[in-house]
This record gives structure tokens, C-alpha cells and sequence, in this order.
């Protein structure tokens, strides 16, 4: 049995080498599209809280209610 490096406590087999994980390098134009659309879809955010905070927005929800629902509740 081989102590195990991650939990301490010993595992019945022994660590293979050729179970490491290997990455490959991201390309910077996916790292790049990747952080802007999460830096844009946090402004989209940011703007939405700071509509509701100051009473701007009024709806919560993220869709507008279906109208069909209320012309048959009537």
C-alpha cells in the first residue's frame, strides 16, 4: 500500500504516473472572447441591480407575464 500525497491516509494502489492531468494551452483569443463576454455579462448585472435599487425597475422576474393566462383568468 502506498501513502497517498493528497489525504495522507494509505490507498490500496499505488499512483500511476500516467494518471497526472495534462493541459493543453489555451489560446489567447478564447481566453480573451471568454473574459470579455464575462466582463460585459457582469455590467448587464451591475446595470439591473442599480435599475432596481432605485425603483427604476419594478418587474423581478426575468420575463414579462404571459398574457394569454391573464385573458383567461378574467
Amino acid at each position: 500500500m502506498m501513502k497517498n500525497k493528497l489525504y495522507g491516509f494509505r490507498t490500496p494502489v499505488a499512483e500511476h504516473p500516467s494518471l497526472d492531468e495534462v493541459y493543453e494551452a489555451t489560446p489567447f483569443s478564447e481566453a480573451f472572447w471568454t473574459y470579455l463576454n464575462y466582463i460585459i455579462l457582469n455590467i448587464f448585472g451591475w446595470f439591473r441591480d442599480f435599475l432596481r435599487n432605485t425603483r427604476i425597475e419594478n418587474r423581478k422576474g426575468s420575463a414579462e407575464k404571459n398574457p394569454a393566462v391573464n385573458q383567461t383568468q378574467r
